[in-house]
């Protein structure tokens, strides 16, 4: 376990940012190639899902992600290592203390 508050929140946003991309990712190249193919080359999205697995395999749904995963990954870290250092500095070190409403918005 990290003993680190801010360092376990960053970690946790970067593991949460990654598995969002790797969620999302096929969705998008579908999508990608759907706008890109000629018109009526695909009768939809999980045609084209299909026909480039079949022709390319599995890992094609996810050709171009290591920019999308390293950015997501990197944004949410930053995000939750902010939220967290936030929500500590305004618990004034009590981090049984919930925070009111006003605090979190």
């Amino acid at each position: 376990m990290v003993e680190n508050e801010t360092l376990r929140t960053v970690i946790s946003g970067t593991a949460g940012g990654i598995a969002s991309i790797l969620a999302v990712h096929p969705l998008d190249t579908v999508r990608t190639r759907l706008q890109a193919a000629p018109a009526g080359a695909y009768r939809g999205a999980w045609h084209c899902a299909r026909v480039t697995v079949r022709r390319e395999g599995p890992l094609a749904l996810y050709k171009g992600l290591a920019w999308p995963l390293a950015a997501q990954g990197l944004y949410k870290a930053v995000m939750f290592g902010v939220y967290g250092a936030a929500s500590r500095a305004l618990r004034g070190g009590d981090p049984a203390r919930p925070l009111a409403a006003h605090e979190v918005l």
